[in-house]
């Protein structure tokens, strides 16, 4: 089918400023349902934080009821986001030739599923984790589009600023709680009876039991061990202001 008659394009919509993304780089891409969105096809880390929640989750297409899967090349996929989001700039590998099949699944929810709701707040950008949600029944009506996937470091990330009782779906949940970029922990090293502690932030995501980049606020940068504790403090060996962890 060819690429015009396949779809329903949209067209208008606005974003605040101009500023520069990415498409994915996989060949091929499953939507969640008919609409084709930005953050499907737009790799959703390079868009920058202060308009991703507003234009990740923009419809640029929508596929046929019927299903089945289409083919677009990287420049079409470009065009598509631009007319919906006009100043958003699309990059994409020097091959335009290179295509891109897109798919839409026929899911259906079923008794092994694991189905989540959030149980607090959390902020656009934030990891979904095990402490911030709790399980509950599969409900094939209700709208997941509340989420991404952060492909860079494999977790579910909240789209926007999400309220606690929102029903998230199926999804993946890190098995290690994790710490994310900009955190601010406690640095704990400890020689002998002697404890130093010194205020840090993270400047790159990592799972308990690993070792981060965390920044001090006389600007030096080290990496230490990070701990997270059962009640949501954390600790880097360096807690959230991490618990054994050294340079």
């Amino acid at each position: 089918m060819s690429f015009t008659s396949a779809l329903l394009i949209l067209f208008t919509a606005t974003a605040p400023q101009a500023a520069n993304a990415s498409l994915v780089g996989q060949a091929e891409i499953v939507t969640e349902s008919r609409d084709i969105l930005v953050r499907d096809v737009v790799d959703v880390a390079t868009i920058p934080s202060a308009l991703r929640g507003r234009v990740a989750g923009v419809q640029i297409a929508r596929l046929p009821s019927h299903g089945g899967s289409f083919e677009f090349s990287a420049k079409q996929l470009a065009e598509l986001v631009r007319r919906r989001v006009p100043t958003l700039h699309i990059a994409y590998s020097d091959d335009a030739r290179r295509t891109v099949r897109i798919s839409m699944p026929e899911h259906r929810y079923t008794r092994n599923d694991r189905c989540y709701s959030l149980v607090v707040a959390v902020k656009g950008g934030s990891i979904i984790q095990h402490d911030d949600v709790t399980r509950g029944a599969c409900d094939a009506q209700a709208n997941q589009r509340a989420l991404y996937f952060d492909r860079t470091h494999k977790v579910v990330r909240a789209s926007a600023d999400l309220s606690a009782g929102t029903f998230l779906g199926s999804i993946a949940l890190p098995k290690a709680r994790m710490v994310d970029a900009g955190e601010e922990l406690v640095f704990r090293f400890s020689q002998g009876p002697v404890v130093v502690e010194r205020a840090v932030r993270t400047v790159q995501s990592g799972k308990s039991g690993k070792n981060v980049f965390v920044q001090a606020k006389d600007g030096k940068v080290f990496s230490a061990a990070y701990h997270a504790r059962d009640n949501r403090q954390d600790d880097t060996g360096a807690q959230p202001v991490s618990e054994n962890i050294g340079e």
